[in-house]
């Protein structure tokens, strides 16, 4: 590896921030023209209604899940800004308002609110002055916009839902209410197994077991704990847990040693995520995860993001 020390620069690594952003906006605003192209009897109004549904249900041969597509676009969003605050290229200014609006069309909680601590982590970790900070004001104004104005499907703001944790918790016909019951179910399992777990691939019989003796959620949807910390403590107990957890650790610790901020604030964004999805678990997360996480840890050269 000696002769390729120079592959990985700073050059070669914006060129892949460049493709990364710029396909993944292809990829949005293609399948959004084709679905208020091609769906019969569809505006460009039940477009934005029914888009995170049907990227996941009609996009023939590129089918995702809305929050994955999210947490593509969050990235997406950090590499924008920071090319644009490295290099004052307002093309990428442009770009980024134009990701927080899909983020805000799909609307998809997790990967919204990791993104936005995100960024509150960023200034004030940074000190960005008021002039530099400034271009991030009108980011986190058009993002809650698009949050509260864009037509949602059924007319549900998940936000919302957010307001009434306690009332959603005995409802199944909301992600937070289903969540919620599937942490409880979690939670109960893991305080049954805490130190051994139940075996990496036994988990979701066990949780199916556990939604059918409490009557909470079907069992043939066969869900998962839609937490990627509790799906290690379950499968490996607290070993597997803290394991994974050193792991991270040390993950920003490399990235907060070599100073690769971009590299820190992609593995934040990832470790928020976390919370909410298992995506470890799913291909459209592990890919883009171990991508990007070694593209930055077996890198030669010490660079500045």
């Amino acid at each position: 590896m000696a002769g390729d020390s120079q592959i990985l620069n700073t050059k070669s690594f914006n060129v892949i921030k460049k493709i990364i952003v710029f396909t993944t906006l292809f990829f949005l605003v293609f399948s959004f023209s084709y679905f208020y192209i091609t769906e019969p009897f569809y505006t460009f109004k039940s477009t934005l209604v029914h888009y995170s549904n049907l990227i996941n249900i009609r996009n023939t041969g590129f089918l995702i899940h809305p929050i994955y597509l999210s947490i593509y676009t969050g990235v997406s969003i950090i590499f924008c800004l920071d090319l644009f605050l490295k290099d004052k290229r307002y093309v990428f200014f442009a770009l980024s308002l134009i990701l927080l609006v899909f983020m805000g069309i799909l609307n998809k909680k997790g990967p919204i609110l990791s993104l936005v601590l995100v960024g509150v982590f960023y200034v004030f970790k940074e000190r960005l002055y008021f002039k530099k900070s400034i271009y991030l004001i009108p980011v986190f104004l058009l993002l809650l916009v698009a949050i509260v104005f864009l037509p949602k499907y059924k007319d549900v703001n998940g936000f919302v839902e957010l307001k009434h944790l306690i009332e959603q918790k005995s409802k199944t016909s909301s992600s937070t209410g289903i969540r919620l019951q599937i942490y409880d179910c979690a939670i109960h399992k893991i305080t049954e197994s805490p130190i051994l777990g139940y075996g990496i691939g036994d988990v979701n019989d066990v949780l199916n077991n556990c939604y059918l003796n409490s009557k909470t959620l079907p069992v043939e949807k066969n869900y998962n704990t839609h937490n990627q910390y509790f799906s290690f403590w379950l499968s490996a107990g607290i070993l597997g847990l803290t394991a994974f957890l050193f792991y991270l650790f040390t993950v920003l610790k490399i990235a907060k040693e070599q100073n690769f901020k971009i590299f820190y604030l992609i593995s934040l964004f990832f470790i928020l995520n976390m919370l909410t999805e298992n995506i470890l678990e799913r291909e459209d997360g592990v890919i883009f995860f171990s991508f990007l996480i070694n593209l930055y840890l077996f890198k030669n050269d010490v660079i500045d993001g």
